[in-house]
């Protein structure tokens, strides 16, 4: 395996009901997600987050139905999140004026042929 690199993937999501990619894993990759965080920068939102297991074909709730009142955080960061390639984060939010942003913090790890 190669050595890691860091990145930090960030999503405004502004559209109520639509499901929203915030971060894909790259072929030949197993990424760690030590950190997300989701602020709501409008009114008040339901949020829901889940993870796309690509092996599976489904989607697996972290967070289901959440509301969130106008200025509230949520940061999970009390353990982490390994994803396989293919698998994705995705945030769904609805509400009449929704704007959420969030971010996570990814350590990508490349995995070689051997």
């Amino acid at each position: 395996m190669k050595e890691p690199r860091a990145s930090t993937p960030i999503l405004k999501v502004v559209t109520s009901g639509v499901r929203s990619v915030f971060y894909a894993c790259p072929p030949n990759c197993r990424a760690k997600i030590p950190l997300i965080y989701i602020v709501n920068a409008n009114g008040t939102v339901s949020m829901t987050l889940e993870i796309y297991k690509a092996a599976a074909d489904t989607h697996f709730f972290i967070q289901r139905g959440k509301n969130l009142a106008l200025g509230e955080t949520i940061q999970l960061s009390d353990s982490y999140i390994v994803l396989e390639p293919g698998d994705k984060l995705e945030l769904t939010c609805t509400g009449a004026t929704v704007d959420v942003d969030v971010l996570c913090t990814v350590e990508e790890t490349f995995i070689t042929g051997g």
